[in-house]
């Protein structure tokens, strides 16, 4: 059971990116919470494990809270991924709907996210609110930011990897102690580097 619990996916984990890759962005939960963390008071680490739980922000308290269980009385909190992440995201989508300003809906975000220098006015005013829409969302929540720091965070560096991985290229005509033997695990600099 705990291996499968580790085998599976968890937002929570930042294992899984949100995002759309025809408007090209993407974030993980990590991302979100190192945004709002200081603003909360909160350490990042523990609000990205809030983020996918059952938390909200209390507004009278004016801190993270767990939403109350489902029964007489409970409360209709939010949970906090939906006041925190989707409703901003929401937000941002709302500068294509018919007859909305692009440009007051969408230069909140880049003052606060402190976009300007990656969004040109021009790309702000284009005349398809979706181009705006995608411009700002890219320079805010890049995808390539999102994926390949995943991959940073939960693939083996090469040289860690290496050991896992020589049995199944060499196959098996070496025995695993003559395959992980240490002097064919060190790696050489190419003798040009060698002073």
């Amino acid at each position: 059971a705990e291996q499968e619990e580790e085998d599976a996916f968890s937002p929570a984990r930042c294992d899984v990116a949100f995002g759309s890759a025809h408007d090209g962005w993407a974030f993980r939960l990590d991302q979100f919470a190192a945004m709002y963390a200081q603003k909360l008071g909160c350490k990042p680490e523990s609000l990205t494990n809030a983020l996918w739980g059952d938390w909200t922000i209390s507004p009278k308290e004016k801190r993270v809270v767990r939403i109350k269980s489902k029964g007489a009385g409970s409360s209709k909190a939010k949970p906090l991924f939906v006041q925190l992440v989707l409703e901003t995201v929401y937000k941002a989508y709302s500068a294509c709907e018919v007859g909305e300003d692009q440009v007051a809906v969408l230069s909140p975000i880049i003052k606060a996210r402190s976009l300007g220098h990656l969004v040109p006015t021009k790309a702000l005013e284009h005349p398809d609110p979706k181009q705006a829409l995608r411009a700002v969302m890219r320079a805010w929540l890049p995808l390539s930011e999102a994926v390949l720091g995943m991959a940073m965070m939960h693939l083996p560096a090469p040289p860690a990897a290496a050991p896992l991985r020589m049995p199944r290229l060499l196959g098996s005509s070496l025995s695993n102690q003559q395959l992980l033997a240490p002097s064919r695990l060190k790696v050489q600099p190419p003798p040009s580097m060698v002073a």
